[in-house]
């Protein structure tokens, strides 16, 4: 397992014992997720997340930043904004993601690659003492694209 992997799951798995609960009422709530070991697809990422969202309103919006390495290439930055669409209120709830990426790479001198796009998914959301652990499937339309199986937590 790689370095970058093992510590993002490691970090997933103790902030599920440690991190306050309710991220569920919170109208602000912050994330990681990576992808999981051997389910690499078009290469491993490691993300964090903003997510912003209300009790009232189902819809939530994400913000996020990914670092994606494809197997021997350099690795590439980039940013994403993504609409989520819960399709019910319940502990464990499906959801359907979609929405825009944009390159950092040239920001930050790592390639000259573009990777800006667009993301669209689902994925699965299970309420777990406040915490939300997710399980996603996303197909990335970009230069640092592919389909990528992510888990994270919502804290």
């Amino acid at each position: 397992m790689q370095p970058l992997l093992a510590r993002c799951l490691v970090t997933v798995i103790a902030l599920c014992a440690v991190v306050p609960i309710a991220a569920a009422q919170r109208p602000v709530s912050f994330g990681i997720a990576s992808t999981l070991p051997g389910r690499a697809g078009d290469g491993r990422q490691a993300t964090v997340a903003l997510e912003l969202g209300t009790r009232r309103v189902p819809v939530r919006f994400r913000a996020d930043f990914s670092a994606v390495d494809r197997f021997g290439e350099p690795l590439t930055f980039f940013g994403g904004a993504h609409v989520l669409v819960p399709m019910l209120a319940r502990p464990f709830t499906p959801y359907f993601v979609g929405g825009a990426s944009f390159g950092l790479d040239r920001a930050l001198g790592v390639s000259l690659g573009n990777t800006g796009g667009f993301r669209v998914g689902g994925g699965l959301r299970y309420q777990l003492d406040g915490r939300i652990l997710y399980l996603e499937a996303a197909r990335h339309y970009a230069d640092a694209g592919g389909s990528r199986l992510l888990v994270g937590v919502q804290f």
